[in-house]
């Protein structure tokens, strides 16, 4: 029985997708669609692919908690450090020194306040990313996760970052983007009344 429901389960996502890749227009679905020798292996493709996204969205999701949760210490630190009550801090009496301190201070919280403010952006396109809804809203969260100005934890966001843009640029992973989230549903059809 179960057999049964699984070669159900595969001829029903094979016939939409068969259907979506004939009718696209998109150039590089119709390229996916000839690298591709069996019908059967872009189904199984499919759903693999969106498993495969799993992993960068989860990491960038990772990274920008990382990103949110330094940039919260830092400016919370910084406002410390105004505030007097770390102790009196003197400012370098060399005019150069003076400079390069007020120079890395300001770039410091102002990365702090982009790590801030872009770490939901990350996370929202990572969520759609594993989901396969928003091709552009995950590509746009893997480049500011790439950028090291937009983050603390550029060490690790950067690497990440790489993963998704290369995972995304994958004609195989724009042809799920390309189909409709209703059309991927992977259960099998409701049996005729008959049974």
């Amino acid at each position: 029985m179960h057999g049964l429901l699984r070669e159900m389960q595969t001829l029903v996502v094979e016939t939409k997708f068969r259907a979506l890749v004939e009718t696209a227009n998109h150039a590089s679905i119709a390229k996916y669609k000839l690298e591709l020798p069996q019908d059967r292996q872009i189904l199984m493709n499919m759903t693999d692919h969106l498993q495969r996204l799993r992993a960068p969205g989860t990491a960038l999701i990772i990274a920008a908690s990382l990103n949110g949760m330094i940039g919260v210490i830092a400016l919370l630190g910084g406002l410390l450090r105004l505030s007097g009550l770390s102790g009196r801090e003197e400012l370098p009496i060399d005019e150069v020194e003076r400079m390069g301190y007020v120079t890395s201070t300001v770039l410091t919280y102002g990365i702090s306040v982009l790590s801030l403010l872009l770490a939901p952006v990350i996370i929202y396109g990572a969520v759609r990313m594993m989901q396969g809804k928003n091709y552009r809203m995950a590509r746009v969260a893997a480049m500011v996760a790439i950028n090291p100005f937009t983050a603390c934890c550029f060490v690790v966001s950067v690497p990440i970052g790489i993963w998704a843009m290369v995972l995304l640029g994958k004609p195989e992973v724009k042809a799920v983007f390309a189909t409709d989230p209703a059309e991927r549903n992977i259960y099998p059809p409701e049996p005729p009344p008959s049974w």
